[in-house]
């Protein structure tokens, strides 16, 4: 039977498929004008505006920060609101601190800390396979926490990539090996049924690493949507949601950096070690994943230091030829090995970028550690509706850092004497050089992502002031039947699986408006569904387009889509569960989400 292709397809089918993209970008909003024809009030307005943008991005037909400038258009042209109210939604302050956020992450990657960091990881977990993996998915989130998904996927990948090849290439080599001295030796129908066997299980073996491959890549990109996740500045859909918390309820919600590291941070723990619990039983099986044996201890010359210094002793890979098996801990020692050749000691400007790191993080926790903290030495003051106005926020430390990261050498200062092989031009190059050069921190900048979410803020603004967020809300009322835990667990379930099609983004800022107005109509916290709808958007899991990092984990060929629908269907539902486990007990201390809060009846929905 022959299958149609474009190439046999009837003319008009196939011009069809090929101006599909014209022919849905123009059809579709006309195809919804009539909802703007018939009921030509501000909700009718609203919910064509939603739905074209919505459109628009899970088809994917126009690029998706295109998309989020629409707002800029329609609001004032359908009278919904004026540019000057929604342009100030592109650049709001939590905006400005995601930039800033950027900053600093491309100083840690200009100067190569990520690497060392990786690197001392590998060093610590030896040669168990359960351990590798284990060693590639803390790093990949830990540096998720501060870096961008996406950037910390890509060097992740490059780094596992790099590992997995002399996998490849080792086990070849093994097979090669035994097959020429099975050619030479063989002199006997036993000796047959012997390489008949070794065959066999060279097959098995060959299977065996390439499913560990498949799990090390997994673990890659699912540890860096769950490392997003921890922090504010984590992923894009934390600010989000944070800048429409404050904008409805104001200031005095309680929430900033530190008590959302409080509420997501152990999250985040527990599902990073989910995720390597499922990984290790599909793709290593129970018996490896259970089993007591250990790999060889460390050396005694191997210590935390070697990671910082040069390392020149020799790794003897061919050993792995002699043994029944590849040697996994001498493979990776080699990496290692090689990593540490290139990045050399610890530098002056890695040192001071994990300083700053450090210093900025200390500046986060304790402005207001659920005590008063630095913060009340700050100016503040109360506006004509009573809510208390903090002057200095989150944002202020990371700029501040970011500032003396542009400014602070790149260089050791006290060591500044020219050399004898440069010029004194290239000598004051050198030592003027900054820790952080403008030309740096610009190209580290998502600026597609920034412009993403103000599209986001505009759009929630036009549905949350026409009532359209209302209108939706009320038609949600029934879930108020059902006990707390089930509402939040089925909106997770639900929001998991919506951003597995839609940017998770645009999932936020759709939903986040609907879920103040819901939680306003049963009674209850905000922060019981709008938490647990964040944290649900960063956890897709099941397919390739659902986040950048499986994207590009998915591009590089080593898992199929096979792979990731069935490691990523459980692993949905059961961290879906943590999340609302997690907030229907110590996030219920945290911010008291028993009862409903006075701000929350201050706020601003439906103005």
């Amino acid at each position: 039977m022959k299958f149609p292709t474009l190439d046999n397809l009837p003319i008009c089918l196939a011009a069809l498929i090929y101006y599909f993209r014209y022919i849905f970008l123009f059809l579709y909003p006309v195809a919804l004008l009539p909802m703007v024809l018939i009921n030509t009030n501000d909700v009718a307005k609203s919910a064509y505006i939603l739905l074209w943008m919505s459109g628009y991005w899970i088809t994917g037909v126009v690029p998706l920060y295109a998309t989020a400038i629409l707002p800029m258009f329609l609001g004032p042209v359908m009278g919904l609101q004026t540019s000057g109210t929604l342009s100030k939604e592109y650049l709001p302050t939590s905006n400005f601190l995601f930039i800033v956020s950027m900053f600093l992450a491309g100083a840690a990657e200009h100067c190569n800390l990520h690497r060392r960091i990786v690197i001392l990881c590998l060093k610590c977990m030896g040669g168990d396979p359960r351990l590798i993996i284990l060693g590639i998915m803390i790093p990949t989130w830990f540096l998720s926490l501060w870096m961008s998904n996406s950037a910390t996927t890509l060097l992740m990948a490059t780094i596992t990539e790099s590992l997995l090849d002399r996998i490849d290439k080792a086990t070849t080599d093994h097979e090669s090996s035994a097959a020429k001295r099975s050619s030479i030796d063989k002199i006997s129908d036993s000796e047959e049924q012997e390489d008949i066997i070794r065959g066999l299980e060279i097959t098995a073996r060959r299977s065996k690493w390439q499913k560990f491959g498949v799990g090390l890549s997994l673990g890659v990109c699912y540890s860096a949507s769950c490392g997003g996740m921890g922090t504010l500045t984590g992923t894009p859909t934390n600010i989000v949601v944070y800048n429409l918390l404050i904008d409805v309820y104001g200031s005095q919600t309680g929430l900033n950096f530190g008590s959302w590291m409080a509420y997501a941070f152990p999250i985040s723990i527990i599902i990073l070690l989910v995720i390597w619990f499922v990984i290790c039983l599909i793709y290593l099986g129970p018996s490896e994943l259970f089993s007591c044996s250990r790999a060889e201890p460390e050396s005694s010359e191997s210590s935390f230091d070697d990671v910082f210094t040069p390392d020149e002793r020799e790794v003897d890979v061919e050993s792995e030829h002699r043994n029944s098996d590849i040697s996994l801990k001498e493979i990776v020692n080699k990496v290692i090995k090689e990593e540490k050749k290139v990045l050399g000691p610890l530098t002056w400007a890695e040192g001071t970028v994990l300083f700053l790191f450090i210093s900025v993080i200390i500046m986060w926790i304790s402005r207001e550690p659920g005590v008063q903290g630095w913060s009340r030495f700050m100016p503040k003051k109360i506006n004509a509706q009573g809510r208390l106005i903090n002057f200095v926020g989150d944002t202020q430390p990371i700029v501040l850092v970011a500032f003396l990261a542009m400014i602070l050498p790149y260089n050791n200062p006290f060591k500044l004497r020219i050399r004898p092989d440069e010029t004194r031009a290239e000598a004051r190059a050198r030592i003027n050089r900054p820790l952080l050069p403008w030309s740096v921190a610009e190209s580290k900048c998502a600026w597609g992502v920034i412009i993403l979410i103000g599209g986001g803020f505009a759009l929630s603004r036009i549905v949350t002031s026409s009532g359209l967020s209302t209108v939706i809300s009320g038609s949600l009322t029934g879930l108020s039947a059902l006990p707390a835990f089930g509402i939040v667990y089925l909106l997770t379930i639900m929001c998991s699986f919506l951003t597995e099609m839609v940017s998770n983004t645009a999932t936020v800022t759709i939903l986040a408006p609907i879920m103040f107005e819901l939680a306003d109509r049963v009674a209850i916290h905000p922060f019981c569904l709008t938490l647990p709808l964040v944290l649900s958007t960063s956890l897709a899991f099941i397919l390739p387009a659902a986040t950048p990092p499986n994207a590009i984990i998915y591009a590089k060929g080593r898992v199929k889509l096979i792979d990731m629908v069935k490691t990523g269907i459980p692993l949905n539902f059961i961290a879906q569960f943590v999340v609302t486990a997690c907030t229907m007990t110590y996030g219920a201390q945290l911010f008291g989400l028993h009862a409903v809060p006075d701000w929350a009846g201050n706020s601003t929905l439906g103005r």
